[in-house]
């Protein structure tokens, strides 16, 4: 499910993903996940460990990386969606009940369109030799104005920090 932001994506990739019992996969949900567990493990001492030894890692080196560039204010780079992308695509509740892949793109940016069409996101052949193809790529298209009339009334709640539409409220 491809398209700009606001065009309905990622409220159809839910319920498609809910009535069909596949996973909802998107970078909002890897990232509320990861934004989770920064909260859980901050509430947490760290093991000690002995002298002359690393402690255990808490997060994995993409986690890492991604915490460090949203604590600088910066976003993951497209790389690293991508990185985040396959493995949420790749991982074994996925591959054994389906997904939905749900992917917002910017204006004149072709490139998930391109990655998914060469399979860059679900990777080639596996060990046996059978490829993983997406079985329907789904591109919601919207014309700026509904764009920005959609965004025009957003509304963000600021002791929760959620943005309501007005369809929302």
């Amino acid at each position: 499910m491809i398209g700009k932001p606001r065009s309905g994506k990622t409220t159809l990739a839910q319920n498609l993903s809910k009535r069909l019992d596949l996973v909802h996969v998107s970078l909002e949900n890897w990232l509320e996940a990861l934004m989770a567990k920064i909260a859980r493990l901050a509430e947490e001492p760290e093991e000690e460990v002995e002298e002359g030894q690393e402690p255990p890692k808490r997060y994995t080196d993409l986690e890492e990386a991604i915490r460090t560039s949203l604590t600088n204010g910066a976003r993951p780079t497209h790389e690293q969606v991508i990185e985040i992308m396959k493995s949420e695509c790749n991982s074994p509740l996925a591959q054994t009940k389906g997904f939905v892949l749900d992917i917002t793109f910017a204006k004149g940016l072709d490139s998930w369109a391109k990655l998914i069409r060469q399979n860059e996101i679900i990777g080639g052949p596996d060990a046996v030799g059978r490829s993983a193809e997406f079985s329907h790529v789904i591109e919601l298209d919207m014309d700026d104005a509904e764009v920005k009339l959609r965004a025009k009334h957003l509304r963000l709640d600021p002791e929760i920090g959620q943005t309501f539409s007005r369809w929302e409220r």
